[in-house]
């Protein structure tokens, strides 16, 4: 059987492609450069217990006094998992609305006494 110049061409060229399409899609996309702009606002240990001290003397005291005795929260624990795509989905969006210097700010907050506990956070 003989094969048409056409097909002999066709083959090696088809083979090219999916072996171009195969490395291509198989390579991890370029991650964007990670700043080390936060190096700057690292406390220590020590430091950061002073301050923790220093709060739970002064301003968790008064709150306690005015709460009755109701504890306040005086810290909060985020997964590594859930900040990284926190921070992916504000960069995300930050992208979309075209925002120069996005950030992440936090809120403090509490519940009503009335609040549904079905509609409070999940942790």
């Amino acid at each position: 059987m003989k094969t048409s110049f056409f097909t002999k061409i066709l083959s090696p060229l088809c083979a090219a492609l999916i072996l171009a399409f195969c490395l291509l899609s198989c390579t991890e996309p370029p991650k964007e450069p990670v700043s080390n702009s936060y190096k700057k606002k690292l406390i220590s240990y020590r430091e950061g217990r002073v301050l923790f001290d220093e709060y739970t003397r002064t301003n968790h005291e008064i709150l306690m006094k005015y709460r009755n005795g109701e504890p306040d929260s005086r810290w909060y624990w985020f997964s590594l998992e859930d900040m990284e795509g926190y921070i992916k989905y504000v960069k995300e969006n930050a992208r979309k609305q075209k925002l120069k210097n996005p950030g992440i700010r936090i809120y403090m907050g509490k519940y009503p006494m009335n609040h549904p506990k079905n509609r409070m956070a999940k942790t």
